[in-house]
């Protein structure tokens, strides 16, 4: 494994599955894993963010929905400082550019304030029209101040139904989105309620490298914003690329990821597009070997990591790599699995099962896509227990916990369409991108989020939603549980 220089923000390392494979077996099969971790980052050293909230405000978006979206508004507000600008587009049948791209001085967040009180529920869903509006917007070369735009930029949107006015199709939204999203924006999608698209708005946020929350209950808003907006201020690496570099005699036969994937040499080189990473976030590219055989005594190199990055604390550019090897004996003596390799095989494994599951559920065989989970939980727990590892501590016990949830969700027709389908959107793509967007948590947990890091979490020990939440999310959320209350309290 190669050293780290000390000066790189991201730090890289590499593991095989197995320490040995016979030198004479001449096909022989492994994964191998580049693992990938932020550091922690203080908030004197993030940059400033540029942030465009589409806002929903159709006829079914009245009342309390729109009320606490708009104390939302007023929170994030709140957590920005002068650097940062927030532009509000909302859209009903007709689509409404309320406030450009506006610094969060004093003067800015009052004018804020004055555009979001003034917003009222309308008609239809124009979620194409909104959505065009808001990325105008975020990619336009010059702020309406004059000045360049900011480091980090996204787009949050927001709905509660379906398109019904202007691109309503899933297709033609894929395809709108694939032709105008520029690469140095994200995009965020909250779905509010039960009776939204959750393939559709995932599909979107995955196109937009950013991420899907489903938004169940009313007072759950305000913790996927602060969830979302936590990380935005976060960011310490962009435009992070991997290339994947096959040795002699070794063949990639796959690779296990839904990031984009550019093939360089088939089955030798490819470069992954690993996208952005915030604070204290980990990264793993798992990879699928078939190895010759092996006429050497010393150990066999099998692919080198090369990771290529933007330092966004710096404004730098950084390169770091990782080779793995693995040994070649004639006769294997140890045949022990990496259990870090093994946790990541079971992660996409995990995301894998979830997906064909709700393939089988989408065609009405919800009893098939209980059998699939628990067929795959069992065979997870048969390979934790080969490992000599207890299942409790184990860190694919949350992954036991998501399939439990899943398959309750798919219990019948009702529940699945009303909450399993866009659970288990939620969760899937979490897993394949290794980020939190669950914020379904107790208040227990949420107020723990403010404890030192030192203190007993008692009943308050995170649970499997909060799997890759880093720290800057988490004191985020609790931040917005804090003020929502207060807020609530004081009307």
């Amino acid at each position: 494994m190669s050293p780290l220089a000390p000066s790189k923000i991201l730090s890289v390392s590499s593991a095989a599955e197995h320490p040995q494979i016979a030198a004479g077996d001449a096909s022989a099969s492994t994964f191998v894993n580049c693992h990938i971790v932020a550091p922690a980052c203080d908030d004197a050293d993030r940059k400033p963010i540029d942030l465009v909230v589409v806002l929903d405000r159709s006829g079914s978006m009245a009342g309390s929905k729109l009320d606490l979206c708009k104390q939302t508004m007023t929170f994030l507000a709140k957590e920005l400082s002068a650097h940062d600008r927030v532009a509000l587009v909302s859209y009903d049948t007709y689509v409404t550019t309320d406030l450009r791209l506006t610094k969060m001085t004093a003067a800015g967040k009052t004018q804020l304030a004055s555009r979001v009180e003034k917003i009222c529920a309308g008609s239809c869903t124009n979620l194409s029209g909104g959505l065009l509006a808001g990325l105008d917007e975020i990619q336009s070369p010059i702020r309406a101040d004059g000045d360049a735009p900011n480091p980090v930029q996204s787009v949050l949107l927001l709905t509660d139904g379906h398109a019904n006015e202007g691109v309503s199709t899933k297709d033609g939204l894929v395809s709108l989105l694939e032709g105008v999203l520029t690469q140095n924006v994200s995009l965020f999608t909250f779905g509010y309620g039960s009776d939204h698209d959750a393939n559709l708005l995932r599909q979107l946020s995955d196109l937009g490298r950013g991420s899907y929350y489903f938004v169940q209950n009313l007072d759950g808003v305000s913790l996927a914003f602060a969830d979302c907006l936590g990380g935005l201020l976060s960011v310490v690496a962009q435009n992070i690329k991997v290339d994947v570099n096959a040795m002699v005699h070794v063949s990639i036969a796959g690779l296990k990821t839904k990031r984009p994937v550019t093939t360089i040499t088939p089955s030798a080189s490819y470069e992954i597009d690993v996208g952005d990473m915030y604070a204290q976030e980990e990264r793993d590219i798992l990879v699928q070997l078939t190895l010759d055989a092996w006429p050497h005594d010393a150990p066999q190199p099998l692919v080198t990591f090369n990771v290529r990055y933007a330092n966004v604390i710096t404004a730098s550019m950084e390169t770091t790599s990782s080779v793995v090897s693995v040994a070649r004996p004639t006769v294997v003596t140890d045949t022990t699995l990496n259990a870090d390799v093994v946790a990541q095989k079971h992660r996409i494994e995990t995301a894998e099962a979830l997906e064909a599951a709700q393939r089988e559920a989408q065609q009405g065989n919800l009893r098939r896509g209980q059998e699939l989970l628990m067929t795959h939980k069992a065979k997870m727990q048969r390979e934790v227990q080969a490992l000599k590892i207890e299942e409790e501590e184990c860190v694919q016990q949350g992954l036991f916990e998501d399939l439990d949830e899943c398959c309750v969700a798919m219990s019948d027709t009702r529940a699945y369409r009303s909450r399993g389908e866009q659970r288990m959107a939620s969760k899937v793509q979490s897993h394949w991108a290794q980020r939190s967007n669950d914020v379904e948590v107790s208040a227990l947990e949420v107020q723990s989020y403010a404890m030192p890091a030192s203190a007993p979490l008692g009943d308050a020990r995170p649970s499997a939603p909060s799997k890759y939440r880093s720290s800057a999310k988490a004191k985020m959320m609790s931040k917005a549980f804090s003020f929502m209350g207060s807020s609530s309290n004081s009307n």
